[in-house]
């Protein structure tokens, strides 16, 4: 190892350990809730899927449920936190929340929040529970992995009207799923996973290893999951029309009161983006409020019910104090101002 590469680790360890002091100090004068957002649970990787999608080691996700603790948060369902904000009564209360619904929140997660008697909320991805199909986007990731460089270049240039010339491919894949032909990326990940090699048997064997089952999240619910719902698809709803997005919504609040006994309150924006049509149908479907990844605390003068702030927590432990601390500031600058 380098001597700037040692310097460098020494440098973010002695950031680490301001920002997780200054955090336990600051939280005792601000008091505000916080909702946690993350996605899987499990060992580190580097697939593709992984990298897209956000994960955090089970190690890494104890050590933010101690720091909350430390910072002396309690944890709540997201329920008792939006009582609040109705009456006005902030409390400094942490909800954690997870995202699409892989297998890894049974495997990894579920152990430590049952040990530390944490409720949780699911914004579910309805398609995936018991499938036997890989999402079109996960079905995406995990072809790219699994083919050689000029090899996906050629596929995604077929079906894509964008630049030939493929130069950063994380901001191209980008681009093919914020594309607004649904069909023409249907049929690209079609091609991509009969390039991949994916037959039916190992799609799935892959779904069946990477999502959660309608067993495994019964059991769950019986020691504090609540499930709210995610989409049924994952579509980017900013580029569907009024009626597909509100299929997309629709259909998942269904499938979870028909197929899982569940009443969802909240949504989770897919991408965190919006627009009227999503704020609309959310209401209109009797839901209570809109989770997105805008990352902030929640205080008086920022919260809105379908515009809820969540702040998201990766594998870099640093950055979780970092961020909370960060808004811990500017709320105190903010009061001073006053």
């Amino acid at each position: 190892m380098s001597q700037v590469e040692i310097l460098l680790m020494k440098s973010n360890s002695i950031l680490k350990v301001f920002y997780f002091i200054t955090s336990i100090f600051l939280a005792n004068i601000v008091r505000k809730p916080v909702i946690l957002c993350l996605h899987r649970v499990k060992a580190p990787s580097k697939s593709l899927l992984d990298r897209r999608v956000g994960f955090t080691s089970p190690n890494n996700f104890k050590k933010v449920i101690r720091f909350m603790k430390i910072m002396g948060y309690e944890f709540v369902p997201l329920d008792e936190l939006v009582n609040m904000i109705e009456i006005g009564k902030y409390k400094k209360v942490a909800v954690i929340t997870f995202d699409d619904g892989f297998k890894d929140l049974y495997q990894n997660a579920y152990p430590i929040l049952k040990e530390f008697n944490i409720p949780f909320t699911l914004f579910l991805i309805t398609s995936l529970i018991d499938s036997k199909e890989l999402l079109w986007l996960h079905k995406l990731y995990i072809s790219l992995d699994k083919l050689h460089l000029k090899e996906s270049e050629s596929i995604l240039k077929s079906y894509s009207d964008y630049a030939s010339n493929i130069e950063d491919m994380s901001v191209f894949i980008g681009k093919v799923i914020h594309s607004k032909d649904k069909k023409n990326i249907i049929e690209l990940m079609a091609a991509m996973s009969i390039a991949a090699k994916i037959d039916e048997g190992e799609e799935k064997r892959l779904a069946r290893d990477l999502y959660l089952s309608s067993k495994e999240i019964e059991e769950m619910k019986s020691n504090g999951l609540t499930v709210e719902t995610h989409g049924h698809e994952h579509w980017p709803l900013t580029n569907l029309n009024e009626e597909e997005t509100e299929d997309e919504i629709v259909s998942s609040i269904r499938f979870i009161k028909e197929e899982l006994g569940g009443l969802p309150k909240y949504f989770s924006l897919p991408y965190g983006t919006t627009n009227k049509y999503v704020i609309d149908i959310v209401k209109t479907s009797g839901l209570k409020g809109i989770a997105t990844i805008k990352s902030q605390i929640i205080t008086e003068s920022s919260v809105d019910l379908y515009n809820l702030p969540r702040i998201c927590v990766y594998d870099d432990i640093k950055e979780i104090y970092k961020i909370i601390n960060k808004y811990y500031v500017k709320y105190i600058y903010e009061k001073l101002q006053q």
